[in-house]
């Protein structure tokens, strides 16, 4: 009998657009050699996190929760995008935004994975004019 390796995953916390969505699966997958990604996802997510009351973050720890201790996943990031109509925002208040994001995930984390090893990353994506076929650059913050 073969065994095979177990599936990585990882974990995104995103904006429901599309076009955000994946490009950071597919960047997620290359860049740490990941099988899936968890998609938590809603409009202007990192607006969101920054004034959540104790039932959205409740909410938010149970989907992060079956993602980490379910999943096995160790890599959470916390995305932001350019052209976000459920926050739209300009870049500098965007990446802010995200900024405050990973602080309140990052606290999340620990209450979820306490001793293992989870990193949470920022990221904000830009995307170029054609809608049809996207490219999306993705940096790092």
């Amino acid at each position: 009998m073969v065994q095979t390796a177990k599936a990585r995953f990882g974990t995104t916390i995103n904006c429901m657009d599309g076009r955000s969505v994946e490009a950071t699966i597919i960047w997620m997958k290359k860049k740490f050699r990941l099988d899936h990604i968890d998609a938590i996802t809603e409009p202007g997510m990192v607006a969101l996190i920054g004034r959540m009351d104790e039932e959205a973050r409740a909410w938010l720890k149970k989907k992060l929760g079956i993602s980490i201790l379910h999943h096995g996943s160790r890599t959470v990031t916390v995305v932001g995008h350019a052209d976000c109509a459920g926050n739209p925002v300009d870049a500098m208040r965007h990446e802010a935004d995200i900024a405050k994001s990973v602080v309140a995930i990052r606290e999340l984390v620990s209450e979820i994975a306490h001793d293992e090893k989870v990193e949470v990353l920022g990221l904000y994506v830009f995307f170029d004019s054609n809608e049809r076929a996207p490219h999306a650059e993705i940096r790092k913050l």
